[in-house]
């Protein structure tokens, strides 16, 4: 079989397991992650120019961005949250949100909304927690943290699943590819990986607890 042939077979697969992909393109909560944080692209790299543009030093970066240093003074916490819809440039921002959209739409379709997005925060809030052990000098931002996350929510659906196993790797890997720089975050990728994949597993022995308690 070529390379088509296993794509497709995994597609189908995935179909299959979400009951078609109508279902999937229905997702408020990704089509609102990936608008909010397109939107605040928009404004800080294009429409304040080199004031707010990320590569240039932009002080936005410093303001909303994660800075440890202030952090570990208990100064802008505030920053923990918003450096998760920080971008640095296009690249950055385009590989981010799609992973959001391909893996995302499929998350939230079996979690449900709610549960969705609190493995979507709490993966990135908790990838930044665990930057903070990297030192006062790290800054960094983006929802890699967040994505990385959704990516091991996504693992612990099709657990045993090869071919969706190769999917996430490649993804992964790319991610971090077109992600390196100076204010890449590293630990936000593992901790929210790891966060991602544990609530996803709580979730789902929950539900079929449930289901079995419904149908004893």
């Amino acid at each position: 079989m070529d390379g088509i042939g296993r794509v497709g077979m995994a597609l189908e697969s995935i179909s299959k397991a979400f009951g078609g992909f109508g279902e999937a393109w229905r997702a408020p909560v990704t089509k609102t992650l990936i608008l909010i944080n397109l939107i605040v692209f928009f404004i800080f790299n294009i429409l304040l120019g080199d004031y707010g543009y990320i590569d240039g030093g932009g002080i936005y970066l410093y303001t909303f961005g994660q800075v440890n240093a202030l952090i570990l003074e208990g100064k802008a916490l505030y920053q923990l949250f918003t450096s998760l819809f920080i971008h640095i440039n296009p690249v950055h921002i385009l590989m981010n949100m799609l992973a959001l959209w391909f893996f995302g739409r499929y998350v939230e379709r079996y979690y449900n909304s709610l549960p969705y997005l609190s493995i979507y925060l709490a993966s990135g809030l908790t990838g930044n927690l665990l930057t903070l052990s990297l030192g006062p000098n790290i800054i960094s931002a983006g929802a890699s943290g967040c994505i990385f996350g959704v990516l091991g929510a996504y693992v612990a659906l099709f657990k045993g699943d090869p071919r969706l196993y190769t999917t996430v790797f490649l993804y992964a890997i790319a991610v971090l590819l077109f992600s390196s720089g100076p204010t890449a975050n590293p630990m936000a990728h593992i901790g929210g990986f790891i966060v991602g994949l544990g609530m996803g597993r709580l979730i789902i022995t929950l539900k079929r607890r449930t289901r079995r308690e419904l149908y004893c």
